[in-house]
């Protein structure tokens, strides 16, 4: 159940306002209460978290885990997620693993953890470069 997905929505889609995004820094965004609310946002609760630097840019890290039903079954989704404000866009990449056992897949997201970073780190921005 291991995946990645990488998600861009425009400042707008989020309702934030480019004035609020221009004053972001990586420290703003990784007040515990704001990866909190990251977190249930995402349909989970924070584990940790913090900021981030990932192309020089305001950015942030979340442990996060969730719980799903599906079909009559239920399950347990950890995920690794990192958000980037580039422009007037947040890039957001989440990677994560599930599994029946809420403490499997916990293990299991630590297990691919260093994996999950090095696709985080290897993010690159072209246009930020030219």
């Amino acid at each position: 159940l291991e995946s990645c997905a990488l998600v861009i929505n425009s400042l707008q889609q989020l309702g934030w306002s480019q004035a609020t995004a221009r004053s972001e820094t990586s420290e703003s965004l990784s007040i515990k209460r704001r990866l909190a609310e990251a977190a249930r946002s995402m349909g989970g609760r924070l584990i940790d978290g913090g900021g981030a630097d990932l192309e020089g840019l305001p950015s942030r890290w979340l442990l996060v885990a969730s719980n799903y039903a599906r079909d009559g079954s239920s399950f347990s989704y950890y995920t690794a997620n990192w958000q980037i404000l580039y422009r007037q866009w947040v890039i957001n990449l989440t990677c994560g693993t599930g599994d029946k056992s809420a403490s499997e897949a916990e293990s299991r997201l630590r297990q691919f953890l260093p994996t999950f970073r090095l696709i985080a780190n290897s993010l690159l921005i072209p246009s930020r470069w030219e």
